[in-house]
């Protein structure tokens, strides 16, 4: 029943991370395009900018729909949010490596390169998500 459940939560949380991907993705490639165009570093500042909207949507949608039927750790929103945070910031760590190395080291375009960090990161967040936020056990 354990092992069924977390699989439900996780392909749950992959349908969230797919929509949360979608809008990382396109606010990466529109201030790529556009805003951060001319900028030496403007690659890095706008995957920063779509991983952090791509977060917030993540957030909501799988308090609300993916472990909604758990019980937190701290019952306490804005302690959720923190630790959210913590390990959104730690996912974005392994993207801006993982961008830095599929670019500059492996030559691969950023596009691509972004498809490949966010399987690792999806698979990041929604372990460290589902163990340090949510209590264990049986689902409510």
């Amino acid at each position: 029943m354990k092992n069924k459940s977390l699989s439900v939560q996780f392909v749950k949380y992959c349908f969230v991370g797919a929509i949360s991907f979608v809008a990382d993705f396109s606010s990466l490639t529109v201030l790529q395009v556009t805003i951060f165009k001319n900028i030496k570093s403007g690659l890095y500042i706008a995957t920063a900018l779509g991983f952090l909207i791509g977060m917030i949507i993540n957030f909501i949608l799988s308090k609300n729909h993916v472990f909604s039927s758990l019980d937190s750790r701290t019952n306490n929103n804005r302690i959720d949010f923190l630790l959210y945070l913590i390990i959104g910031i730690i996912g974005l760590l392994i993207t801006e490596i993982g961008m830095f190395v599929g670019t500059k080291t492996l030559l691969i375009n950023y596009k691509i390169s972004k498809i490949f960090v966010a399987g690792i990161v999806l698979i990041w967040n929604f372990l460290a998500r589902r163990f340090l936020i949510y209590k264990q056990g049986v689902d409510k």
